[in-house]
C-alpha cells in the first residue's frame, strides 16, 4: 500500500527542519519562550467528470497546531487535525442504497520534538504519532476513503488512522559568507493497524522508512536561491508478518529562487519527484517489477505577495502539478491551480489568513477532468 500523503507530510517536516537552522529565522523562532496556536478550516470540493458522468468529492477538515518554545533550544510540536469526507454521486449510480456516503472523525495525534545541540547549527528531532485517529474502516468506509486517497486531488486529510509511528532525525547546517549548506537523516517506524473492521487483529504494517536531506542555499542582497535533494528508501510493507510489497527509493529534487523586498516578497519553485521501480513478493524473494508502474512528478509554482500596511498583506499563487506516464503509457494527470489570499495582523499578536483558491485539470491519461475549489482560514493565536 502506497501512502504518498504520509510521506508528503514527512519529507516537508524535514524541510521545515532545515529552514529552522536557518539564521535569520531560528532566533526569533526559538528566542520567544511562549505558545502558539494555530487553528484552522480548510474546504476543498472536486467535481470530477468521466464518461459524461459527474461526481463531486467535499472535505472539511480541521487542522489544529500547537508550538512551544522551551528556552532558547526545545520546541514542542503538537498536531491533530479532525476531518469529514463527503460523496456525492449522480443519479443511477451504482451505490447500495445502505451504504453511507460520507466518513470522518479524528486524525492520529502527532507530537515532535526539537532541540538545538548546537545553536543555528545542529539540530535533532524526534516524534512519536499516537494512533488516536480512526483505522479500522467499514467495507462502505473503505469504498469512500479510496475515492479521496487520489495524490492529484491532494485531499487534506486521507487516512485518518493509522497505527503508532516513532521517528528520529539529526540536520545540520554551516554557514559561509552567503552560502549555506545543510544536511541530515532521520529514520521513522510504522507500527502495524487494522485496516479493516472485518480484521481480527492489526495485520497490515507498512514499511518504515529512511530519509536523507542535503541543500545548499546563497543569499544575495535581497534574493535567496536554494537547491535541496531529499531521497526517501522504504523498507517491505507486511501483511500478517508477510513482506508482500516494497515501494521503490523516491528522489525529490526541489530548486527556488526568493525576493523579499520592503513591501513586496515573491518566489519561485520547481520540484520534481523521481520514484523507482517497486518490488513485489515472488515466491520466497522480493523482485523488482520489469517496469516501472509509478510516473514521475512535477511541480512548478509562483508566489507573490504585498504589503498594503504594517498589518495588512495581500498574496497571489499559481501552481501547477503533473505526474508523467509510467513505463506503461499510462497514468498521465495534471492540474492547475490559481489562489488568492490576505493575512491580517489583528491584536494581542494574533493573525487571521484566509485563502481561496481554484484548480482544473485531468486524470486517467485525459479520460476524467477534474474542477476544484477550496478555501482556508488559519487563525493565529500567541500565548
Amino acid at each position: 500500500m502506497i501512502e504518498n500523503k504520509k510521506n508528503i507530510c514527512f519529507t516537508l517536516f524535514l524541510i521545515l527542519s532545515c529552514c529552522l537552522l536557518i539564521p535569520q529565522h531560528a532566533p526569533a523562532q526559538y528566542r520567544q519562550a511562549h505558545t502558539v496556536v494555530h487553528s484552522s478550516i480548510f474546504f476543498q470540493t472536486w467535481k470530477i467528470t468521466e464518461d459524461g458522468s459527474e461526481k463531486q468529492l467535499t472535505q472539511w477538515a480541521l487542522p489544529f497546531f500547537l508550538s512551544r518554545a522551551f528556552g532558547s533550544r526545545l520546541q514542542l510540536m503538537l498536531a491533530e487535525s479532525n476531518a469529514i469526507s463527503l460523496l456525492d454521486l449522480p443519479d443511477g449510480a451504482k451505490w447500495p442504497s445502505q451504504d453511507p456516503l460520507s466518513f470522518g472523525g479524528i486524525g492520529d495525534t502527532k507530537i515532535k520534538l526539537s532541540y538545538g545541540l548546537v545553536p543555528n547549527k545542529l539540530l535533532i528531532t524526534s516524534g512519536l504519532s499516537l494512533p488516536t485517529g480512526k483505522n479500522a474502516l467499514s467495507i462502505p468506509e473503505s469504498k469512500i476513503f479510496r475515492q479521496f486517497s487520489s495524490e492529484t486531488l491532494a485531499f487534506r486529510v486521507g487516512k485518518l488512522g493509522q497505527g503508532l509511528e516513532g521517528s528520529i532525525g539529526l540536520v545540520g547546517m554551516h554557514e559561509m559568507g552567503p552560502v549555506t549548506i545543510g544536511g541530515g537523516g532521520s529514520y521513522l517506524a510504522r507500527g502495524a493497524y487494522r485496516p479493516l473492521e472485518i480484521s481480527e487483529e492489526a495485520g497490515y504494517k507498512p514499511g518504515n522508512q529512511y530519509n536523507g536531506v542535503f541543500s545548499v542555499g546563497l543569499k544575495m542582497s535581497e534574493v535567496n536561491l536554494r537547491s535541496t535533494v531529499i531521497l526517501t528508501q522504504y523498507e517491505a510493507d507486511q501483511f500478517f508478518g508477510q513482506k508482500e510489497f516494497q515501494q521503490g527509493m523516491e528522489t525529490m529534487v526541489d530548486n527556488r529562487i526568493s525576493y523579499q523586498g520592503v513591501r513586496s516578497s515573491a518566489s519561485t519553485f520547481i520540484r520534481q519527484t523521481i520514484r523507482n521501480r517497486n518490488r513485489f513478493m515472488q515466491g520466497e524473494a522480493l523482485m523488482m517489477e520489469e517496469k516501472n508502474y509509478q510516473g514521475m512528478g512535477l511541480m512548478m509554482g509562483l508566489n507573490v505577495g504585498y504589503r498594503l500596511s504594517r498589518f495588512t498583506e495581500v498574496r497571489g499563487m499559481i501552481e501547477h502539478k503533473r505526474k508523467l506516464a509510467n513505463d506503461f503509457g499510462q497514468g498521465r494527470s495534471q492540474v492547475s491551480t490559481i489562489s488568492l489570499g490576505m493575512m491580517a495582523q489583528l491584536k494581542r499578536g494574533f493573525a487571521l489568513q484566509i485563502d481561496g483558491q481554484f484548480s482544473q485539470g485531468w486524470m486517467k491519461d485525459e479520460a476524467v477532468s477534474i474542477q476544484g475549489l477550496g478555501a482556508t482560514t488559519t487563525l493565529t493565536m500567541p500565548f
